[in-house]
This record gives structure tokens, sequence and C-alpha cells, in this order.
């Protein structure tokens, strides 16, 4: 037997179910415009998540780049603006 295309959507919901990205309550098993909806919504949630990464990695390396070690950093701002950034990333 072929795989349908209803096979594709069934493991897709399935694995993002699975990975928490999206809950079964947020769509019913026929109603395809919900599906797309959790799916798209779940997409647009993680490419947040990825910009923000990408934003705090950049800001690291600039700042280790400013700097070039953390002890510098404590040196010049105080142990305290090492503490801050490392509870805000939490």
């Amino acid at each position: 037997m072929a795989y349908s295309c209803t096979d594709f959507v069934d493991d897709i919901l399935n694995d993002m179910v699975r990975r928490s990205w999206i809950e079964p309550e947020q769509y019913g098993p026929e109603d395809t415009q919900a599906q797309c909806d959790a799916v798209l919504g779940a997409i647009g949630d993680a490419d947040v998540s990825l910009r923000l990464a990408a934003d705090a990695k950049q800001f690291h390396a600039e700042l280790i780049d400013a700097f070039e070690t953390l002890t510098r950093i404590a040196e010049k701002h105080g142990a305290s603006a090492l503490e801050m950034s490392s509870t805000s990333s939490r």
C-alpha cells in the first residue's frame, strides 16, 4: 500500500505531539484546518525560540569578543553581572 497524504499528516501530528510541540486537544481527527493551525502555530513558536537563541548566541560572542574572558567582565562590571546573565537565561 502506498504512503498516503493522510499517513503523512498523521505521522507529522503524532511526532509533534510526542515532542510536546502540540496537544491532541488542539484539533480533531477530521478537522484539517485545526490540524494545520496547530502545526503552523508550533512552527511559529519554534521560529521565535530559534531567533531568540541566535540573538543570545550573537550577544555572547560579541560580549566575549569585547572583553576576551568572563573574568574581565567580572573585573570591569562585578561578579553580579555574570550572575544576572546566568539566571536570566534559565
